[in-house]
């Protein structure tokens, strides 16, 4: 599946993204490692999740074509994910997060959200 790359900002963070498939359904929203990009997620893991269900993959602050300074924090890369899920309007959204623990071991997680501003 090919999709324009579009931005939206969010804090004065300009974050490029790119959404394909159905509008109807709970839309995913495909989070990276610190440094990782739209572009490190494998097409077969984002059809395939996608297969039903509105899509959202981004390049978090300061990773690839969005601007600002990388987050140092896992809190903080949450917080600008949560800017970036919020200036899309969404209410609702299931994250996909991949991480790896080791050079062969990738997890992918699924979790549901709400995006809720940190006091």
């Amino acid at each position: 599946m090919t999709a324009p790359t579009r931005c939206v900002t969010a804090n004065g963070i300009r974050y490029a993204y790119r959404r394909f498939r159905a509008e109807t359904a709970t839309p995913l929203v495909f989070l990276q490692h610190f440094r990782g990009g739209m572009d490190h997620w494998d097409p077969a893991v984002t059809d395939g999740l996608a297969a039903n269900r509105p899509a959202n993959l981004f390049d978090n602050t300061g990773a690839a074509s969005s601007s600002g300074q990388t987050p140092d924090t896992v809190e903080a890369q949450a917080d600008d994910a949560a800017a970036f899920i919020q200036a899309l309007g969404l209410t609702r959204a299931g994250l996909i997060h991949a991480t790896q623990h080791a050079p062969s071991d990738t997890v992918v997680t699924l979790l549901p959200c709400r995006p809720t501003p940190r006091p």
